[in-house]
């Protein structure tokens, strides 16, 4: 029955012209409390439906659009070059200069450091693509904190992510500035943006695990040049398709699989 609905074919309803009483009526201008009290239901009903830009999703957009310049000028660049030029093109290009990129994350992690000592860290461990070195120009900065004293209750980790917060928001000098908390996740994490770089920082104080993948992906890329050369590249794939946005897979499971497809040529690299 519904398949018939839907295939069955409707003439247009002819427009029914107003009556006079409709055309008469004007409409009446509302008192400004009204206006604004129906401004506030609408800027109420719109954060709702998350249609408010929110500070995530503002850097969010600017990041797009910085990554989508860089993007057009790199495939301009690769048109013009030469044959067996293009890896070393799409490298130069899309990723940070080393040098510069190690002197901007000293920077973060230093004032990482000074911001979270009243928590007794123990160690403050990176990883992600920035350890792995496949990141690219606007990539975030992913932390896993171990205290001397690590939550193990779900109420400990929310209050530990709070506390950061509340460090943050109580700085004398603003190194960071608070994006959101993401309490109910898997692994739980707090998103802050470095005022002076501008870079994206997550960070974790439950799952050191990233970090032990990081180390062992970054060991196996070591092996070879090419292999590495060959995981931007598909990495590159994903970000242009927003597979790891769309949670389609993530970042690490593609790599992994690179791996695993490796390992089983007829002459395994």
């Amino acid at each position: 029955r519904h398949l018939q609905k839907q295939n069955s074919f409707e003439f247009p309803k002819p427009i029914s012209q107003p009556s006079s009483s409709q055309t008469q009526r004007q409409p009446v201008n509302a008192s400004p409390q009204k206006q604004q009290h129906q401004q506030q239901s609408k800027q109420q009903q719109n954060k709702k439906k998350g249609n408010d830009e929110s500070p995530a999703k503002m850097i969010q957009n600017c990041k797009d659009k910085e990554w989508k310049e860089l993007f057009a000028h790199t495939l301009k660049l690769l048109s013009n070059c030469k044959a067996g030029d293009e890896v070393k093109i799409l490298l130069s290009n899309l990723q940070p200069t080393r040098s510069s990129w190690r002197i901007v994350k000293d920077q973060i992690f230093n004032d990482m450091q000074k911001l979270m000592a009243p928590m007794n860290v123990k160690n403050l461990l990176v990883f992600g693509s920035t350890l792995t070195g496949l990141d690219f120009s606007g990539s975030d900065l992913d932390y896993h904190v171990q205290l001397n004293k690590p939550p193990s209750t779900e109420e400990e980790v929310k209050f530990t992510l709070s506390k950061l917060a509340k460090l943050v928001r109580s700085q004398q000098v603003k190194d960071f500035r608070v994006i959101y908390t993401i309490q109910h996740a898997r692994v739980p994490i707090i998103r802050l943006v470095h005022n002076r770089s501008d870079v994206t920082c997550d960070i974790n104080f439950t799952s050191p695990y990233g970090y032990y993948n990081s180390l062992f992906i970054g060991h196996v890329l070591g092996y070879d040049s090419r292999i590495r050369d060959l995981a931007v590249i598909l990495k590159l794939w994903s970000k242009s398709y927003k597979i790891a946005e769309k949670m389609v897979m993530s970042n690490y499971c593609l790599v992994m699989l690179l791996i695993f497809y490796l390992q089983n040529l007829e002459q395994p690299m």
